[in-house]
């Protein structure tokens, strides 16, 4: 049996080219329900109900971290509000008009 000596290493390292190293700025960040609320509510955050509830038609999906924790990653927030600032919007009723429809 070989005995390693010090000047052979441990085990290889696998060389990492520069392109593969992502600068900080670039990743992405994980955001927590109370981020996603704030994210999405503004000045008055949004309930975490109302995330869960709309999770898959109007909010991304989270990431499941561990069995009881879960993250939304903040592009995919990004997008959804996005998604939701662009579409189109039903003016809404006049007060002088209310409810009553012409008869046909």
């Amino acid at each position: 049996m070989m005995s390693k000596t010090a000047t052979e290493p441990m085990c290889s390292v696998a060389a990492v080219a520069p392109a593969d190293i992502v600068p900080v700025q670039d990743r992405d960040d994980l955001l927590d329900i109370e981020a996603v609320c704030r994210f999405f509510g503004g000045t008055k955050p949004l309930h975490p109900a109302t995330i869960y509830r709309g999770i898959g038609i109007r909010y991304p999906r989270p990431v499941r971290v561990s069995p009881n924790v879960n993250r939304w990653l903040r592009s995919e927030c990004e997008a959804a509000l996005k998604a939701i600032l662009l579409a189109p919007r039903e003016p809404l009723p006049s007060p002088w008009h209310r409810g009553s429809k012409a008869a046909v």
